[in-house]
């Protein structure tokens, strides 16, 4: 399979299964049952009340630091930072707790009018972990991880890379371990052209997930979102079945939804998302997408 069409799939597919789970963000996967049977369409509604084909901050924040890496990929932080805040000031329908504690730290510094460097985003956001009940602990930051793991060359360099900017939101072990193994697998996946067996024995030689023993809990915490998706990508053999299954066990639907469609993506390629999917994304997101993979080094 070319690259290009893993890249495609990957960007494409995090947002669409942004967009199916939106809808059913919060849902006990009973209550999913009950009200709908299964969900295999875009329907829109849901608590934010989106339309079909909307997103939610996965979209938006995956946007921002893309375009952050496009203007400055060498050191792209303050770049992505400043989408962070321009966004977050943008009144959003939805953002993370963690997410925009770390933000308006950062702000609230005097700094939120200029470019940031990468150091002060990370002591906003180690402060955040370090005076929060449960710490940083959520899976805000996972899907910021996809672009870099497709823009860099470098297996290193983009795993750090993915990491800092995790960072500058999410200082925090139970993060950064869902990050990492993320980005490895998409990188992976698009420069190695890993197999599911190769996937299965890189993630049994990690200390963090023994995903196929592990209950399914669709939460909102990092590790419980891996857990998940590996439970929706695995066992499944297409794109459509994947993220359909990810978003129809409700709890944090869009996260999981977003992180298992770019890993699903990938991994099937573009050319695997059925057209009735693509379709829903709004004109102009799809401008935005099309414009973040051109400029992915080929």
């Amino acid at each position: 399979m070319e690259k290009i069409n893993k890249i495609k799939g990957a960007l494409y597919g995090a947002i669409i299964g942004d967009a199916l789970g939106a809808p059913l963000e919060f849902m006990p996967q009973e209550q999913i049952k009950a009200q709908f049977g299964k969900v295999t369409e875009m329907i829109g509604g849901g608590w934010l009340q989106v339309q079909p084909g909307e997103g939610t901050d996965e979209t938006a924040l995956l946007l921002a630091t893309a375009y952050g890496i496009m203007k400055n990929p060498e050191n792209p932080f303050a770049e992505i930072g400043k989408n962070f805040i321009k966004w977050a000031i943008s009144r959003p329908k939805d953002i993370s707790d963690t997410t925009l504690r770390s933000i308006d730290k950062t702000m609230s510094k005097g700094h939120g009018k200029h470019l940031i460097p990468k150091a002060r985003w990370q002591e906003s956001a180690g402060q955040v972990d370090l005076f929060s009940n449960r710490g940083s602990v959520d899976n805000g930051a996972i899907l910021n991880t996809l672009y870099p793991a497709l823009y860099y060359t470098d297996e290193f360099n983009a795993v750090t890379t993915a990491l800092d900017i995790t960072n500058m939101t999410h200082v925090n072990t139970q993060s950064d371990n869902a990050c990492r193994i993320y980005a490895q697998l998409i990188f992976r996946i698009l420069n190695k052209n890993i197999t599911k067996d190769d996937m299965d024995k890189m993630i049994d030689n990690t200390m963090y997930y023994d995903y196929k023993n592990e209950e399914i809990q669709p939460t909102a915490s990092a590790y419980d979102s891996i857990i998940a998706m590996l439970h929706a990508f695995m066992p499944t053999d297409n794109f459509e079945a994947a993220v359909l299954t990810a978003i129809n066990f409700g709890g944090d639907s869009d996260t999981i939804g977003a992180i298992t469609g770019g890993l699903a993506g990938c991994y099937y390629g573009y050319d695997n998302i059925p057209t009735r999917f693509i379709e829903t994304i709004p004109s102009d997101i799809k401008k935005m997408l099309d414009t973040i993979i051109e400029a992915i080094p080929n």
